[in-house]
Parts: C-alpha cells; structure tokens; sequence
C-alpha cells in the first residue's frame, strides 16, 4: 500500500462526511474503498466514534475494460442486421407446422386445465419443455391473432436473441466484433429456420444467450445484479426447452474464465462461478417443487434417454458442418490464435480458455446429434451451438481485421519513409 499524504486541519474538516464521487462498489466494503489510487484519506473529525479507515482500490481499471453506452451509429448497424434477419426469416416462415400445431394444441389444453381442472395427457414426457411455458404462450396469442401472431412473436425472440450474441461480442472486444458476431448468426441456415419456425427453440436460444450475456457482464463487473440474473433466465431456457440443459456448464464456465477477476469483484473468478451456482442450485430446487410434475423427467425422458435414431455418423456430421462451418472455423482459428498469442506472452490463459469454451459450446449440438443418430431438431438445436460460436467468429474476425489493418499501415509508412530517404 503506499503513503499517503498527511492532512492539516482545515484540509481535514473538508473532507469529513466525503464519500467517493461514484460511491465505490456496493457491497460489504462499500464505505472502505477511495475512488482512485491517489485519493485522500479522509479521517473522521477528532472525537468522532466511529472511525472508518479508506482503503485505496486496487482495480486495474485499464484491465477491468469498464461497459461502453451504445451510441446512435451502433443503434443503426443492429437494427440493420435484424432488418436483414427478418428479411431473411419470411422465407422459411412456416417450416414447422407440424411442430407448431402441437405446441398449440397442448397450450390450449394446458389452458384448460389450469382454469377448469380438465383431464389432460401428461405433456411433461411428451413435449422437449415445460408445458406450462411456451405452449401456453403459443396458444395465448393463437387465440389473439392466430398463427401469424405466433410467427411473429417466435421471429422478436430469435432478433433478441441476435441482440444478446451482438451485446456478448461486444462486451469481449467491442462494436466490430459484436456486429460480425451478428452478422455471421443472421445469415446463417439454423438461424433463419429458428426465427421462421414457431416453436420453444426460438424464446429457449433466446433465454440462454441473454443469460451468457448477463454471465459475461457479471465476470466483467458492469453489475452485481447479473448474479441472479443470469441464473434465472438460464433455468427459464432449461424449462422452455429441456435441451438446452447441456449448456449450462457453458455459462459457468464463462463466468469462472471471463473478466479480470480478482480486479474486479475483489474475488476470483472461481468464487464468481460459486456464487451463481449457489443462486441457480436454489432457484432449480424451487422450481422442481412447485412443479405440477418434477422436471427432472422430461429432460430425462426427452434429452438424456432418448433413443438413437439410423442416421448415419457420416450423414449427421456433413448436415451439421454444412449448416455451422461460417462460425466453427473462425472460431477453431481464434483457439489456435489464442494459444499462439500465449506462448508469446500476449494473453492469459484465461483468454484461451473463454475461446475453448464457446467453440466446445458450438460443438455441442452436432455432438449430441450425433450420440442421437438423428436430424430431428438439428436446425434449431444447431442454432443454440451457432450462437455461442458467433462470438469467437466476432471476436477472431475483429482482431484478424485490426492486424490486416496494421500491417497496410505499417507498409504504407514503410513506403512513406523509403520515398522520403531516396528525396533526400
């Protein structure tokens, strides 16, 4: 800690019942923290009792890379790619209606149960989520405006989905990053059949990549808030679609490997995981008892001991790869950048472990079709994976765009300099 300089007493009476301009963090020590490293200490008045000794912060803020406002340019290039993916959306608009008309069909009957007790089948190990979510919300705005209105309310959580994979690219490397994130996901096929279809896929994508986000904020301090939010919207995606359980290690592990850590929260990053799964642990027991039926079954029933299908391995791999090569491949080379980057001492292990994360994220979907030997669902499930792997593509891309740039302008100054000498 260093010295301090001592205060006369005018200086002292000055500063008593100061507090720090942004009020320092609030938590336990929210009174023991200065604003910078070379504020005062204010001392209490002579007599006072209660003495409250302020400790100068130790946050790296150039580490700590605080949250940037969006501005008006950003605000115009986000509502031009979700232009694009609407665009891009009414030509498959549709495609499910098999899949569309059961999620109907059970929320009405669902409905009915709820307000009149009426016999129903137990859709808990029928449907992949929860019954009492989405198809109930389906069948609310069936009832409403019929199927255009369930279109269009799947096609506004698939654009806020590609909002939440922007706002997560962004918080890592910026706003070139978090437009080609999303950019990449808009144009893909799993994305357009997501946002086309009228089924759980599109809230339950949506659900989980804004609790990543809320994940990625949380381990970058922007707020203390993200600790119970991003375990909530995470077992709100697990309910409205069961599948999406095999995610939720991704979310910790972006909360144990992203941000400063210790910089930021005063506490590890292995700590910040603890804690949200502490609040996540809580809020599933909750839900698991107040369930008309545990929740447990249908993720069991739909996800873990569902049989294999005869799909070939060739056949589920070729489709798989067909429909996510635009993001695994930046993705694997910002892995092999990272590594690279760390043998050279220009990044942190952390670092590489965040990229490891969101491409094993990516390759998630393809490896659990493959271990169902099936196409059922894959779109829409490799659309979750094509999430995730945005980000790394947003990230490699942006950073491959800025050393492209640099070196064009070191040759430019090269070629300056040489022009110059030969003058001379």
């Amino acid at each position: 800690m260093e010295l301090r300089p001592s205060l006369d007493a005018a200086a002292t009476e000055e500063l008593v019942g100061l507090r720090p301009p942004d009020g320092g963090p609030l938590d336990w020590n929210d009174d023991l923290w200065a604003d910078t490293r070379n504020d005062l200490v204010r001392v209490p008045p002579p007599g006072a009792e209660d003495v409250t000794v302020v400790l100068p912060r130790i946050t790296d803020e150039e580490e700590r890379r605080p949250a940037q406002s969006f501005g008006l340019r950003e605000a115009l290039v986000l509502t031009a790619v979700a232009a694009l993916q609407i665009a891009l959306a009414w030509r498959v608009v549709g495609t499910a209606a098999a899949d569309q008309a059961a999620m109907v069909k059970a929320g009405h009957q669902e409905i009915a149960y709820l307000l009149h007790g009426r016999h129903i089948t137990r859709y808990e190990t029928v449907l992949p989520g929860a019954p009492v979510l989405y198809p109930v919300l389906a069948a609310a705005f069936d009832a409403f405006g019929g199927a255009h209105a369930v279109h269009a309310v799947n096609l506004l959580f698939a654009v806020l989905a590609n909002v939440g994979v922007y706002c997560t690219a962004r918080r890592f490397d910026g706003p070139v990053a978090g437009t080609l994130a999303a950019l990449l996901f808009a144009l893909l096929s799993p994305t357009q059949h997501l946002s086309g279809a009228g089924t759980y896929d599109a809230p339950a994508t949506c659900l989980l990549v804004w609790s990543a986000c809320f994940a990625v904020r949380f381990a970058f301090a922007d707020g203390r808030h993200a600790v119970w939010l991003a375990p909530v919207l995470m077992l709100a995606a697990n309910w409205t679609s069961y599948l999406t359980v095999l995610w939720d290690p991704v979310i910790f592990a972006l909360i144990a490997f992203a941000g400063p850590g210790y910089s930021a929260w005063k506490t590890s990053r292995a700590w910040n995981a603890q804690r949200v799964a502490l609040v996540a642990g809580v809020l599933a027991e909750i839900t698991l008892l107040i369930g008309r039926a545990p929740s447990f079954t249908g993720i069991a029933a739909t996800v873990m001991d569902r049989s294999a299908s005869h799909s070939t391995t060739r056949i589920v791999l070729t489709h798989c790869a067909q429909w996510l090569w635009p993001v695994l491949v930046p993705a694997l080379l910002g892995v092999i950048t990272a590594a690279w980057r760390l043998q050279r001492g220009a990044a942190a292990r952390a670092d590489v472990a965040v990229c490891a994360t969101l491409l094993a994220a990516g390759l998630l979907a393809p490896l659990n079709q493959l271990r169902w030997h099936s196409l059922d669902g894959g779109l829409s499930h490799c659309a979750i994976s094509a999430a995730f792997a945005a980000v790394a593509a947003g990230v490699f891309l942006r950073r491959l765009c800025s050393a492209v740039r640099g070196r064009l302008l070191q040759r430019q100054d090269d070629e300056f300099h040489r022009l110059n000498t030969q003058a001379e």
